[in-house]
């Protein structure tokens, strides 16, 4: 059952994926650390409440002490891993895109207090170690629905490696979270534009379908730092998002 569904039924649908966070991140105030441990605590604080509603949910941790990412993605938000090649190292990658979690096209998986939920344990795991230059990309649907892997490793890239200079961390941050959600949201409203969801439209209705998926989109980018010392692990900057909400 999807956030339509719920609506209709007199549940408010951002009350559970409010709930879902709140006990996310009371996990990692506890000192959970990884990202499925984290997950884990958090579907079973929603169950506990009887919180009513479904969500996707994409959880990415970074240990400070030791620079492990962990990742765990329910769903059809995601997150992407891309290497700057602005610190150690030369050459910009892509290191991780994860994958989207479909039953069928257009019903991702989910948790939920429903029937049909899906359980956390479905989640998708990954883990690696950042360093520093490392960017860390992660959204909605309304993000990989509308703009390709590669368009989003692009615009973070050019920000990093060609509009940083002098600036904080944080800041670059928010100049990559910026022109990505900005991205986005005009390409959900191209009405002629060849997207992602359009192709995945199109082979699962056996039709042609072009145009953007208007839809909320969210988007957190986090970038890696260096400590002072440089045998320290990376350190993680205060990730910076925006959201470009819209009724349609």
């Amino acid at each position: 059952m999807g956030v339509d569904g719920m609506c209709t039924q007199g549940i408010d649908a951002g009350e559970f994926s409010r709930g879902l966070m709140a006990h996310a991140a009371q996990a990692v105030r506890h000192g959970i650390r990884t990202a499925m441990d984290v997950l884990g605590r958090a579907a079973e604080g929603v169950q506990k409440a009887e919180l009513k509603g479904s969500a996707t949910v994409c959880i990415v941790t970074v240990d400070l002490h030791t620079g492990t990412l962990t990742a765990a993605n329910v769903g059809d938000s995601g997150f992407m891993v891309l290497r700057s090649g602005t610190g150690k190292g030369t050459g910009a990658e892509l290191l991780y895109r994860s994958e989207q979690q479909e039953h069928e096209f257009g019903r991702p998986f989910q948790l939920g207090h429903h029937e049909a939920a899906d359980s956390h344990t479905s989640a998708e795991e990954w883990s690696t170690t950042v360093r520093e230059g490392d960017i860390i990309v992660a959204g909605s649907d309304g993000l990989f629905d509308n703009v390709e892997e590669i368009t989003i490793f692009e615009q973070a890239i050019d920000v990093m490696q060609n509009k940083a200079k002098g600036k904080d961390l944080a800041t670059v941050a928010k100049l990559i979270s910026t022109s990505i959600t900005e991205l986005a949201f005009n390409t959900s409203l191209n009405k002629s534009v060849v997207t992602p969801y359009s192709r995945g439209a199109s082979e699962a209705f056996d039709m042609v379908y072009s145009g953007g998926k208007k839809d909320d989109i969210c988007v957190v980018v986090g970038v890696v730092g260096s400590s002072r010392d440089d045998t320290a692990a990376p350190t993680l900057k205060r990730p910076q998002h925006r959201r470009a909400d819209r009724d349609y």
